[in-house]
């Protein structure tokens, strides 16, 4: 007598079969057995297919050589699905974000590992500076489902980047003895710091801090402690600050911003900015050229010169989509758009849109 031995893949539900064979000539006729067939498999392996017998009634079991053979039920694992998704619109803030949101998962756990020299884990992984991450991953399956992927040849991989906070100047201006600035607003950041000083100087340490991210415009009157020199020529920059455990982080800067006071002999500031074309549309691996020009407050006296700064400078709002060169040349890298901001000596700026197909 031998129990069927079957196979199936794992669904949760018990595998059993009842069949028995009866090998040789069987029973002779009018005599046999009642089986009752116990064995079962839920899980994924292998175990017998057990069974026991009662003759009929009428049947002898000397006139017969009977030996009982259990077949095996095997339970093999099904497969492991599962799934990961970058998070988008990341900025820089000086704290650890999460790179992925947590994968559902059926029949296993989803592994990861940041980039090509991390280690893997579980913990979904995290990062705190600006930068594009690729993260890998793959399901290792439980007692039931199979591994889909593996460390060495991971089931997939994401992509995400945590963009640089942009803070820009918006004016800066000299009037009734003081310098104005204003800036744009970063949503990230608990506060400002805001340096002015005079050309040649270093600025150890912010004439203002704005420890509260309700205002982004201030004016200053000293330098040093002094009423303003306007005769002589001085720069301007704003760091946003986040308070991270207790320290302050600088998470985004200004260009700095060099100007001629308005009593200089000699020099004097951009009135206006201008460009020929705000919108650029590039191939990946193509170029185009920014041309920007600028009008003077005064056009009998001279731009500051370029030891001071460059007459236009240029910043990507994300080097991964497009890079900008010193001279204005805009390179595409991957599908996508992002800004290049063009910049006067004295922190006037124009945004360009560009678009990388």
């Amino acid at each position: 007598m031998t129990s069927a031995k079957d196979t199936k893949v794992y669904d949760g539900k018990a595998l059993s079969n009842d069949k028995i064979t009866v090998s040789e000539d069987g029973f002779a006729e009018g005599e046999g057995a009642t089986y009752d067939v116990t064995g079962s498999q839920t899980l994924a392996g292998e175990s017998a297919n057990t069974f026991t017998y009662s003759l009929n009634e009428g049947t002898i079991a000397d006139n017969y050589d009977i030996t009982t053979v259990e077949g095996k039920l095997t339970v093999t694992k099904s497969d492991s699905s599962g799934e990961v998704t970058a998070v988008s619109g990341l900025v820089y803030d000086g704290k650890a974000k999460a790179l992925v949101k947590a994968g559902k998962t059926e029949g296993g756990t989803l592994m990861y590992r940041l980039g090509t020299d991390g280690k893997w884990q579980q913990d979904i992984p995290k990062a705190t500076d600006a930068g594009t991450y690729k993260i890998y991953y793959y399901i290792k399956g439980d007692d039931n489902h199979k591994d889909d992927g593996s460390e060495k040849a991971p089931k997939g991989s994401v992509e995400t980047t945590i963009k640089k906070a942009t803070i820009n100047l918006k004016s800066v201006t000299q009037k009734n003895n003081k310098v104005q600035i204003s800036w744009t607003k970063v949503n990230e950041a608990d506060g400002y710091d805001v340096y002015v000083r005079y050309c040649g100087s270093k600025a150890k340490k912010p004439v203002k801090t704005i420890k509260k991210n309700t205002t982004t415009k201030t004016s200053v009157a000293k330098i040093n402690g002094k009423k303003i020199n306007h005769k002589k020529n001085f720069y301007v920059k704003v760091y946003a600050y986040k308070m991270v455990n207790g320290k302050k982080k600088i998470i985004a800067k200004t260009i700095t911003a060099h100007l001629a006071g308005t009593k200089s002999v000699k020099y004097t500031n951009p009135k206006a900015l201008k460009l020929t074309k705000s919108k650029f549309t590039v191939k990946v691996g193509k170029t185009a050229k920014i041309k920007a020009k600028i009008t003077l407050v005064n056009k009998n006296k001279k731009l500051l010169p370029k030891s001071h700064g460059a007459k236009f400078r240029y910043r990507t709002s994300d080097s991964s989509i497009a890079t900008v060169s010193k001279s204005g040349k805009i390179k595409g890298i991957k599908k996508g758009t992002c800004t290049i901001y063009v910049y006067a000596i004295n922190g006037k700026m124009k945004k360009v849109k560009v678009t990388v197909k």
